[in-house]
């Protein structure tokens, strides 16, 4: 029952340190202690850890996080996966989340490759377009590049303080989206010179 309680006060401590955020930078730096392991909890997100498929992207996603990218989803491209059931699924790579002003303006500049979706909301923004990032028997089930900003920022609401929240609105929502279905490395790649730059 100790490690129960050990586990429970962890998380607890967890939520607290988001509680304690006061900045974006603040923000940032927990997410960048989310996705590296150090840190348990992370708001809206229902579990200790990454998901399992994510766990690949976990050095990117700290390097993200370095240059000022709050990151709250993400997926590696697949391009072809039998699931239990022998249905095939299929994905695109992506990335969102909330970027401080440098590293929005880097990314943004990969909207000149015609393969790469970019979208880039400030708060109240058009919901933007939905494109599907995986299928399953061709059928979508999950969707990316659209202005996701008020539900992110409300599971935030969950654990952070009224200043911390001021700060993340402040700043813009993008998401990423590979348009090539089951590429894995290629978004990443350019993300990553991307914010290098900023």
């Amino acid at each position: 029952m100790a490690r129960d309680g050990d586990m429970r006060n962890s998380i607890d401590t967890d939520a607290r340190s988001w509680g304690a955020a006061e900045t974006f930078a603040d923000l940032v730096r927990l997410g960048e202690r989310f996705v590296a392991g150090e840190l348990g909890s992370f708001p809206g997100w229902g579990a200790a850890a990454l998901d399992v498929e994510s766990i690949p992207l976990r050095s990117r996603l700290v390097a993200f996080h370095h240059a000022g990218l709050l990151t709250v989803a993400s997926q590696p491209g697949v391009a072809s996966a039998q699931d239990g059931d022998g249905k095939l699924r299929v994905q695109r790579a992506f990335v969102c989340g909330f970027a401080s002003d440098d590293a929005a303006r880097a990314l943004a500049r990969l909207r000149e490759d015609p393969e790469i979706h970019v979208g880039h909301f400030r708060r109240g923004a058009d919901r933007g377009t939905e494109l599907p990032v995986s299928t399953r028997a061709e059928v979508p089930y999950a969707f990316a590049g659209y202005n996701a900003f008020e539900e992110e920022l409300d599971c935030f609401s969950e654990l952070c303080s009224t200043q911390a929240l001021a700060a993340l609105a402040a700043q813009p929502y993008v998401s990423l989206v590979d348009l090539v279905w089951g590429r894995e490395e290629r978004l990443l790649d350019l993300m990553s010179r991307a914010l290098e730059s900023a």
